[in-house]
C-alpha cells in the first residue's frame, strides 16, 4: 500500500545523501586519525559501523537525517509511520547493494511510480515531502 502523499523528488533526495555523505565523511576522517596509526581496519569498520547507525537511529526516530530535514523530505512505511529497526536495517543494506550496483538501485525511482529505490521497495519505504 502506497502512502497517498507526495513523493520527494530525485535532487532533494540527492542533496540530502550527499549532506549526509559529507557529514559521515567527517566523522570517519576524524576516527582514521585517531585510530588510523593504532589499527587503520578498526578506524574504517567503526566509520560503517557509525554509518549504519546513523542513519538506523534517524530513520527510526524522526524519520529523517539531519540532511533530510534540511531538504524538507522524511522516510515513512506504507502506513505513513516511522520504520522500525527491521526494515531500517534492511534499507541500509540494500542501499549498499544500490550503490555497487552502478547506482541503478539508486535511480529507479526515475521510473518508479511512487519514487522508490530498490532499498525503499525492500524496506516498504517511501521518501515523501514535508
Amino acid at each position: 500500500m502506497a502512502v497517498a502523499t507526495n513523493y520527494a523528488g530525485f535532487f532533494p533526495r540527492l542533496f540530502s545523501l550527499i549532506i549526509d555523505g559529507v557529514i559521515l565523511a567527517i566523522i570517519q576522517a576524524v576516527l582514521g586519525l585517531v585510530l588510523g596509526s593504532i589499527n587503520p581496519n578498526l578506524g574504517n569498520g567503526l566509520g560503517t559501523l557509525i554509518a549504519v547507525i546513523y542513519e538506523v537511529y534517524f530513520f527510526t526516530s524522526t524519520g529523517q537525517t539531519p540532511a533530510m530535514k534540511l531538504m524538507s523530505i522524511k522516510l515513512v512505511n506504507g502506513n505513513g509511520e516511522l520504520l522500525t529497526a527491521g526494515p531500517a536495517i534492511i534499507r541500509v543494506l540494500v542501499a549498499f547493494i544500490s550503490g555497487i550496483a552502478l547506482g541503478i538501485g539508486y535511480l529507479w525511482m526515475l521510473w518508479d511510480p511512487n519514487k522508490q529505490t530498490w532499498h525503499d521497495k525492500a524496506a516498504g519505504s517511501f521518501v515523501i515531502r514535508v
